[in-house]
């Protein structure tokens, strides 16, 4: 066994030796680049992957009793009469009809939930 550097030379086999300490900076500079590549197909996703419909059944959308007719709402305390997502202040009719509430997620434009604020 030859040793040349970073280098050595078994028979006819060449093989790299690192010291732990630049073993860990090689790891450490794979892993940053795994991450890196990972973080940069973040933005191919499918807007569809966003832009799913809110349900009824969600967490989120029971603690706000969101309902996609606005005419079920009617024995809630805070429902009045006229108001519906599609004139709240939330309601994002630009962004496939999301809602700020549900981060940008689509909602029936009939629907109602508690939240409702009166677009200004």
């Amino acid at each position: 066994m030859i040793e040349t550097g970073f280098c050595c030379v078994i028979g006819k086999k060449k093989r790299h030796i690192f010291s732990n300490s630049e073993r860990r900076k090689w790891m450490k500079r794979r892993q940053f680049l795994r991450a890196a590549a990972a973080v940069s197909l973040i933005p191919l996703l499918p807007a569809s992957a966003q832009q799913t419909d809110v349900s009824e059944d969600e967490p989120l959308a029971k603690s706000l009793n969101y309902v996609k007719d606005a005419k079920k709402a009617k024995g809630h305390a805070k429902y009045a009469e006229g108001q519906i997502c599609g004139n709240c202040m939330f309601f994002r009719p630009d962004q496939n009809n999301g809602c700020a509430l549900f981060s940008n997620r689509r909602v029936e434009k009939e629907g109602w939930c508690m939240s409702w604020v009166a677009m200004q």
